[in-house]
């Protein structure tokens, strides 16, 4: 069980990349709230990658596929993006006799650092703040925990770069996310809270609409 709530306490980061998809306007300029998109991101989650806490179930790092639909709602304002979503790792690390496959729940904020336009539309970088609800980490009554996320997010467009001109393919952006829960970190074997164990996310995005 132990191992569980350890590997369930660093999953709860797998959240959303920064503005990956950007809906268009839909005629509507005037108003705060654009028309939403909607994407598929197939990714890559790794664990461990970067901290360990001692005494930690596994002790190396380890990877494992996963699966997120998410919405992205643009806003009038460039600097202000909205995120939702859900996600899931269809064969999860495994803990104890169970795999860590529940869903995850995300919703949150996209707060540009730097956008495409100032690196000729190869790579965008966004700072994010987001609520995450998924399976209690810290065990207690409750089954479910509410969390504070924040993310690092890096966007790299190549399909509107490099084949602007192959339908489909011309939308597809690779990512890389460091994602750090605030929220009630990580506690070691020790008794010693890990502020800097985050989870590396890393994967294709493919619009839906």
């Amino acid at each position: 069980m132990r191992r569980l709530v350890q590997i369930a306490a660093a999953v709860v980061l797998l959240v959303a990349p920064g503005r990956l998809v950007v809906g268009q306007d839909g005629g509507s300029s005037g108003k705060f709230f654009k028309s939403p998109s909607f994407a598929l991101l197939p990714s890559i989650i790794t664990l461990n990658a970067i901290s360990r806490p001692a005494g930690s179930s596994p002790d190396k790092a380890m990877s494992g596929f996963n699966v997120r639909f998410q919405t992205v709602i643009p806003t009038k304002s460039e600097w202000l993006t909205g995120v939702a979503g859900v996600q899931f790792m269809p064969n999860g690390p495994s803990g104890s006799n169970a795999k860590l496959n529940q869903p995850i729940v995300f919703y949150g904020l996209i707060l540009p650092v730097l956008q495409s336009k100032f690196t000729g539309g190869w790579l965008s970088v966004s700072a994010d703040p987001l609520g995450v609800y998924f399976l209690n980490p810290r065990g207690g009554t409750s089954p479910f925990s509410h969390e504070f996320v924040m993310e690092g997010a890096a966007v790299v467009p190549f399909g509107a770069k490099m084949m602007k001109d192959m339908g489909m393919f011309s939308n597809l952006s690779a990512f890389l996310l460091v994602d750090q829960r605030i929220t009630h970190p990580t506690i070691d074997s020790n008794g010693n809270k890990d502020y800097w164990a985050p989870v590396l996310v890393y994967g294709i995005v493919l619009p839906i609409a």
